[in-house]
């Protein structure tokens, strides 16, 4: 049977999805060969801050303190072909329309202080040495989110450097990629690989 693609001698044999590599005419396969077009860019940019030192002397030794702060900024683009957007693609190409992109930027501040409870030189009968670590990190993000993100860990050695236990307790935060923000709306297209093997010729 003749499809109603043409070329210079006329009607196309149809292509036939369930037959056998190079089974199908070259000159049907060249009908509905295409070649598609699709651009897009990313950009990042940042800044970031820390001090680190030691604040005061304790018993166990000395504590410290660590701040900072960040700022990220970020940007994306993608563009598609008319026949990428048309979705008449061989294969069932969901329609991909060319999206505006965006931006997005986010602002964070941190700070972590060390404390040495007990240290070795102590010869202190609960442990041969304890550190206490806590943290947090607030964020703020262009889309008006916001977080605080808190961290306290524990280091015990019991007995001596051969043993170390260890105990953490934190919260997580995970902000939305600027793709999932911004970019286009995801699908599910299948795809058929056409076999060019010169048959016919």
């Amino acid at each position: 049977p003749l499809s109603v693609l043409k070329d210079a001698a006329g009607n196309l044999p149809i292509y036939n999805y369930f037959s056998l590599p190079g089974t199908n005419d070259p000159r049907t396969l060249n009908a509905i060969r295409a070649t598609l077009f699709q651009t897009g860019a990313t950009d990042l940019k940042g800044i970031d801050f820390l001090l680190r030192g030691s604040v005061f002397d304790l018993p166990a030794g000395k504590a410290g303190l660590a701040v900072g702060a960040d700022y990220r900024a970020e940007s994306l683009t993608a563009n598609v072909d008319q026949l990428y957007a048309s979705g008449y693609i061989m294969g069932g190409l969901n329609p991909i329309d060319d999206f505006a992109g965006g931006k997005t930027n986010t602002k964070s501040i941190f700070a972590e202080v060390h404390v040495p409870l007990i240290s070795a030189s102590q010869n202190n009968r609960l442990a041969y040495a304890l550190d206490l670590d806590v943290s947090g990190r607030h964020e703020e993000l262009s889309s008006g989110a916001k977080s605080n993100v808190p961290k306290f860990g524990l280091k015990w050695l019991p007995f001596g450097r051969d043993l170390t236990i260890r105990a953490t307790y934190a919260k997580g935060f995970a902000a939305p990629s600027i793709t999932d923000l911004f970019g286009p709306t995801a699908t599910n297209s299948p795809q058929v690989n056409l076999f060019d093997t010169g048959a016919g010729k």
